[in-house]
């Protein structure tokens, strides 16, 4: 697999990150594992998104939000963000944010900071029943800000996911398909989140 046809538009491979990308693409269909150990600085993120490019099928967790937010601000057009339920506002109590953070969650964008109900509020409206989440979205127009996002995200070649939130809504509740690749960033802190 040459994945060094599929860098990111705007971005240069430096010597360690073509090294990387080469020696997997020569061992791909050798290997179902691969494990990068390289220090602050030399671009894992870059050389994750090359392969989730080459592939068009990749799942990242990550675990922080910051990181979610980094991936994504660095590739755009290659990736959307499913952060957790208390990150996305809850809409029923202000249906004027409506289009702007649907427009956001269509976009793969992680939602705007703000003020109030989140998704995840167990004094949301929608919390109490089904008919009260119809309710909501008869209100508002559109599904519950954190269910689109997991239907964009349904669509996307790449995701950007927290760890916990993607090992809950994949082995729980089973949202999301089997990809070509899960990518692990910082993988030294899935082990927490299995525990």
């Amino acid at each position: 697999m040459n994945f060094l046809e599929h860098v990111p538009k705007g971005f240069e491979l430096r010597p360690e990150q073509k090294y990387i990308l080469e020696h997997i693409g020569d061992n791909w269909e050798d290997y179902d594992t691969f494990i990068i150990e390289a220090p602050v600085g030399v671009g894992k993120s870059l050389v994750a998104m090359t392969i989730g490019n080459a592939l068009r099928s990749a799942h990242v967790l990550t675990p922080k939000i910051s990181l979610q937010s980094q991936y994504h601000n660095a590739f755009p057009d290659i990736a959307s963000v499913v952060m957790g339920r208390k990150n996305y506002p809850c809409l029923y109590e202000k249906p004027e944010l409506t289009k702007s953070v649907v427009a956001r969650i269509k976009k793969g964008e992680p939602p705007a900071k703000f003020f109030g109900m989140t998704c995840a509020s167990e004094k949301r409206h929608c919390a109490s029943s089904y008919a009260a989440k119809m309710e909501c979205q008869e209100k508002t127009g559109t599904l519950c800000p954190f269910d689109l996002a997991i239907e964009v995200a349904q669509e996307s070649p790449v995701v950007i996911h927290n760890m916990a939130g993607f090992v809950y809504h994949a082995t729980l509740h089973g949202k999301f398909d089997r990809r070509k690749c899960l990518i692990v960033d910082e993988a030294h802190s899935l082990i927490d989140v299995l525990r």
